[in-house]
């Protein structure tokens, strides 16, 4: 709680020093940060939904190709959306004024967020493809 009370506090401060304009920017893009990990949970709920419903139609190939092909087609739209959220919160932020805090990016460190993200998105989008290319092997073969 207390973590919480200073965060309240230097939000509270940093507010006072800001116009409304800027006080709304900062807020916007914090808003857009929040809507970027929204994406990853509809992310695990599509991703979870497709690979049970290919395991469970495994017996019908072309079902579980195109439930596949949805997949991959959903989770690209999702990254797409992502990058946006992340393109209109990195703009707000640096229109609002706010100095960003110097941090150590060396190493591991250098991952942050939107370079997790992309990750986790093509390496969803990658098992999709390969997942689809198992399938469509079943599919020709009828």
């Amino acid at each position: 709680m207390a973590g919480s009370e200073s965060n309240d506090s230097t939000r509270l401060r940093l507010n006072d020093n800001m116009s409304d304009v800027q006080k709304a920017k900062h807020e916007y893009s914090l808003h857009q940060d929040t809507l970027l990990w929204s994406r990853v949970q509809w992310l695990t709920a599509i991703q979870s939904a497709a690979l049970a419903g290919i395991y469970l139609v495994r017996h019908d190939r072309c079902v579980s190709l195109l439930l596949a092909v949805l997949a991959i087609a959903l989770t690209f739209l999702l990254l797409m959306i992502a990058e946006r959220d992340h393109h209109q919160a990195t703009q707000a932020f640096l229109q609002c004024g706010i100095p960003e805090t110097p941090v150590d990016r060396s190493g591991l460190r250098s991952i942050r967020g939107l370079v997790l993200n992309r990750l986790i998105y093509s390496a969803l989008i990658l098992a999709d493809v390969v997942l689809a290319s198992l399938v469509v092997g079943g599919c020709t073969q009828r």
